[in-house]
């Protein structure tokens, strides 16, 4: 007779032998259980994380299967897709000719009358968004968790030269924003807590933590010289401007 039990930690298979009376653990499995065994007297099937095993009574061998389930792979294969219905956000570029899109995760650079479409980043499996023109239009800021974890990312207009600019971990990041003269790009992280990171060398400078909600309404001075942005009073409950 053959069956599962948990006399020690974690449920096992067991045998019983009628003639002699005696109890005999198979399978010895620390951490998980063995579980729905069934079988007739050479083989006990049974499942452990997830895997099926058969145990093999006559020479008390016990082995994972192998399953290979044949497949025409439909759902994954390469295709062509309309993302008209997918758009997330957009922006037009600072001479009014393109217009800077993402849409299903990519990034793409549209022209407002005459020219081609481009799909600037090519990452399935990656979602990009929040995409922004630099004031001179030769470089587009967005946000992208191609490395697990969402970050600034800028790269060139015409899809070259990609670069994550942050590199620790804020969570949820939000609304990045070139400076005019393209030296810095201000962002809101998931506490609301705007930042500064620098095109040049990626080092990220805390500009202000807001109590609230962030309402990403910061903008920057003609210049580049300035951030103007808006804090919650927590006393009025009121937005206060400020400036650094």
């Amino acid at each position: 007779v053959y069956f599962l039990a948990d006399r020690g930690a974690h449920l096992n298979l067991y045998g019983y032998d009628v003639g002699s009376g005696q109890t005999k653990q198979l399978t010895d499995y620390k951490g998980v259980d063995a579980r729905w065994a069934s079988g007739d007297s050479k083989r006990i099937t049974f499942e452990v994380d997830g895997v099926l095993h058969v145990y093999d009574t006559t020479t008390g061998q016990d082995r994972a299967l192998d399953i290979t389930v044949p497949s025409d792979l439909v759902r994954t294969r390469a295709m062509e897709r309309s993302v008209k219905d997918y758009v997330e956000d957009f922006e037009l570029s600072g001479n009014g000719k393109r217009a800077a899109i993402t849409a299903r995760g990519e990034v793409f650079s549209v022209p407002l009358k005459d020219g081609v479409t481009q799909n600037l980043t090519h990452t399935p499996g990656v979602h990009e968004r929040e995409v922004n023109w630099s004031a001179d239009g030769k470089r587009v800021a967005y946000i992208a968790d191609a490395g697990g974890e969402e970050a600034v990312w800028v790269r060139d207009a015409d899809g070259t030269n990609a670069r994550a600019l942050t590199k620790e971990t804020y969570g949820r990041l939000y609304a990045p924003r070139w400076s005019p003269d393209g030296a810095n790009i201000a962002f809101v992280d998931g506490e609301s807590r705007l930042h500064i990171v620098s095109t040049a060398s990626g080092s990220v400078t805390l500009v202000a933590d807001d109590k609230g909600m962030s309402q990403h309404d910061y903008a920057w001075s003609p210049g580049g010289s300035y951030l103007a942005y808006t804090l919650l009073d927590m006393d009025s409950l009121q937005p206060r401007l400020h400036i650094y």
